[in-house]
């Protein structure tokens, strides 16, 4: 059973970090608009009669554990710049 939570993050200006204000029209040309936040949760093996309740077990869990998270003034900041590293270091790998 997966259970996955999505968040779409815009890549507006006003979520970059300091350090990427002034590369806004490069991040986006990179990124595209928005990008996706992905979380799952993954359990094999599970008895069809014990689905219902783990379920909503798994559910409450992961989004417990993701509002704090998801909540923090710098998420989005933190997240498009991670996003960002990781298209700049595959643009590496292909230019090298």
């Amino acid at each position: 059973m997966k259970l996955e939570v999505r968040v779409a993050i815009p890549v507006a200006e006003a979520h970059l970090p300091p350090d990427l204000k002034e590369r806004y029209q490069e991040v986006v040309e990179a990124l595209g608009p928005e990008v996706i936040f992905r979380k799952e949760d993954v359990r094999h093996f599970i008895d069809q009669r014990e689905v219902p309740e783990l379920r909503e077990k798994m559910q409450a869990r992961l989004l417990q554990g993701l509002l704090a998270y998801l909540g923090h003034p710098d998420f989005a900041g933190r997240y498009l710049r991670k996003k960002f590293a990781e298209y700049e270091e595959r643009q590496r790998w292909y230019r090298d």
